[in-house]
């Protein structure tokens, strides 16, 4: 078997999670660039139909993937055994996506079946608890952590989009920004100043895997619409929200960059200061200006003309000349 999206654990040839067929999160990426590329083109001026077109294709088929029963969506449709009921967290980008193919009352079920089922302080379970297949947590041999990784072990990075989903569709920022705060307990738990590859998916859901993983970073969910330019419940876009720990160990390190800035342009400046005063073009400037300032323009001083061009056509006073006009040795100014 071949692993086809990011579930894609496989031990020999033991495909833990194949999800062969039409997989929820790829038709609902597939929707949301549809729609992009329509407002692109309308914003551009150029024809938009075939994308408009395309779109409301996949809206319509995308009916194939709700499961009125369950009140949520099923994982995937058109495998070899049919639709896959299993509730998994794929669905939440349904609803977290700014273009969604389902109506308002069905992306709130979708956010309340994920709220319910896989919702833990530092993510969301990769299976809901009740499945057959459902591994509370993750250890042993590779067979049996692999065989874990995306059957019930919770993921950090599902926490946003989880976020985004929920302030979507009840639009409180404040109940949206309290699921990222445990993560400021968590930022020295583990891996100091880092958030964990993966938890497990049964309480107190200890952290496993890797110390530090790029994809686990969370950030403040940012809207999807004029008003909610500035994230969820206010601030700046896009800017890391994990609790007041944080912020204090990148206050500090600022700090640090501070005074290791000052201490450079300190030692620079002493270094000018000691070093002996080069003379030639920039000091002709200086008298130029100096003397212009009291009305007058004088010689340079010798050492300071040098041999310069510039230099050389700085005015000099007048010299006395010999009045060859008188028998004596007079002078004339």
């Amino acid at each position: 078997g071949v692993q086809l999206t990011w579930m894609d654990a496989k031990v020999d040839d033991w495909v833990v999670t194949p999800r062969t067929g039409k997989a929820v999160e790829i038709n609902a990426l597939w929707y949301n660039a549809l729609r992009t590329m329509a407002l692109f083109a309308k914003r551009l001026r150029k024809p938009s139909k075939h994308w408009d077109e395309a779109a409301a294709r996949v809206a319509a088929g995308f009916e194939l993937f709700w499961h009125e029963r369950a009140g949520c969506c099923y994982d995937v449709i058109d495998g070899p055994g049919g639709a896959d009921d299993a509730l998994r967290p794929n669905q939440i980008f349904v609803v977290s996506l700014p273009e969604s193919p389902l109506s308002r009352v069905r992306q709130k079920r979708v956010v309340d079946a994920c709220a319910r089922h896989l919702l833990t302080s530092y993510g969301l379970r990769s299976l809901a608890p009740g499945h057959p297949q459902y591994q509370g947590r993750y250890g042993g041999d590779p067979w049996r952590r692999d065989g874990a990784y995306h059957q019930g072990t919770v993921w950090a990075w599902l926490l946003g989009p989880f976020a985004l989903a929920h302030f979507r569709v009840y639009r409180d920022g404040a109940a949206a920004r309290s699921f990222l705060e445990p993560f400021a307990h968590h930022l020295s738990d583990y891996g100091v100043g880092s958030i964990a590859e993966i938890f497990d998916g049964d309480a107190p859901c200890a952290p496993r895997g890797c110390i530090a993983a790029d994809v686990d970073a969370p950030r403040r969910p940012r809207g999807h619409g004029p008003g909610d330019a500035r994230g969820v419940g206010g601030g700046r876009q896009g800017a890391p929200l994990v609790g007041a720990r944080r912020d204090a160990l990148v206050g500090r390190r600022r700090g640090e960059l501070a005074r290791l800035a000052r201490d450079r342009r300190g030692a620079a400046r002493a270094a000018r200061a000691s070093a002996p005063r080069r003379r030639g073009r920039a000091d002709g400037r200086l008298h130029r200006r100096a003397a212009a300032r009291h009305g007058r323009l004088e010689p340079l001083p010798r050492g300071a003309q040098g041999n310069l061009r510039e230099d050389r056509r700085v005015p000099r006073a007048p010299r006395a000349r010999l009045d060859r006009s008188r028998s004596g040795p007079g002078l004339r100014a």
